[in-house]
C-alpha cells in the first residue's frame, strides 16, 4: 500500500482503543489472499479500460454497483459466502453490519458491508439478504475514472463534478447521489485534502457509514 496518511482509520495498541484518520481499506481481511480473490470483478467496463490496464479489473469500484466482485443488490448471500469470516459484526433482527480487517497493528485496513433482510424490504428471494452499502478505504481499488483513496478533493471533484456534501456528515462526506458513490475525508476538505474512504450505494438512495461509526463498531465488537 502506498500513501501512509490515510492508512490509519484505526489505531490499536494491541486492540482497538483510539482512532485517527481513516481505515485504509485494503485487502479487506487478515486472509488477504482469499479476500482479494473473492473481490475479483466478474465483468468488464469499457470506460475503465485505462484503469484496468494499470490495476486489473478485479479492483474496480463501480458507482452504484460494486467493489470488485462484491456487488450491491438483493442476492447478497451469494457474495457474502465467498468472503472470509468477518472480523466484527453487529447482527440485528433484520440487518447486519460487517467489517473485515487487514494489515498490521497499529494501522488496519477495512471493508465494511451493511445488509438488510429481503423479507423486510419485500425483495426476492424473500429468504435472502440485500447488500445496500459497501465501504472501502484502500488505494488498491479505483473507480473507472481512476479515483482512489488518497486522491485529493480537487482530483475527485474533477472526475465527479456533481458531488455535494451529504446530510449529517459535518461536511466531511461528498456524494454523487445519482451515481451512487460517496467520498469521505478526515475533515471538511480543501482542494488538497485526501480521501479516506469510498462508499457505494444504490443510486438516489444514499446510505453512508462514516469513519467514526466504523471505529465505534470495532470498539464494541473487538
Amino acid at each position: 500500500m502506498e500513501t501512509k496518511h490515510f492508512r490509519s482509520e484505526t489505531r490499536r495498541s494491541v486492540r482497538i482503543s483510539s482512532f485517527s484518520k481513516d481505515l485504509s481499506l485494503g485487502a479487506f481481511s487478515r486472509q488477504c489472499g482469499a479476500l482479494m480473490a473473492a473481490l475479483a470483478l466478474g465483468f468488464a467496463i469499457p470506460a475503465a479500460c485505462a484503469v484496468e490496464s494499470r490495476t486489473g479489473n478485479s479492483k474496480l469500484i463501480v458507482p452504484g454497483k460494486a467493489v470488485g466482485k462484491t456487488k450491491r443488490g438483493h442476492d447478497g448471500l451469494s457474495h457474502l459466502k465467498n468472503l472470509p469470516k468477518p472480523d466484527a459484526s453487529d447482527p440485528g433482527m433484520s440487518q447486519n453490519r460487517l467489517i473485515w480487517l487487514s494489515g498490521k497493528a497499529p494501522d488496519f485496513d477495512t471493508l465494511f458491508i451493511h445488509t438488510v433482510a429481503n423479507s423486510v424490504i419485500a425483495a426476492k428471494p424473500s429468504n435472502g439478504m440485500t447488500i445496500d452499502e459497501i465501504r472501502v478505504a484502500s488505494p488498491d481499488f479505483r473507480t473507472p475514472e481512476g479515483v482512489q483513496c488518497g486522491h485529493t478533493f480537487a482530483q475527485i471533484h474533477k472526475a465527479y463534478p456533481d458531488i455535494q456534501p451529504s446530510e449529517d456528515s459535518n461536511g466531511r462526506v461528498f456524494q454523487d447521489l445519482a451515481r451512487g458513490i460517496a467520498f469521505e475525508f478526515q475533515q471538511v476538505p480543501r482542494d488538497d485534502t485526501p480521501c479516506i474512504a469510498i462508499t457505494v450505494f444504490a443510486p438516489n438512495e444514499a446510505r453512508i457509514t462514516s469513519h467514526d461509526q466504523v471505529a465505534s463498531l470495532l470498539n464494541d465488537h473487538p
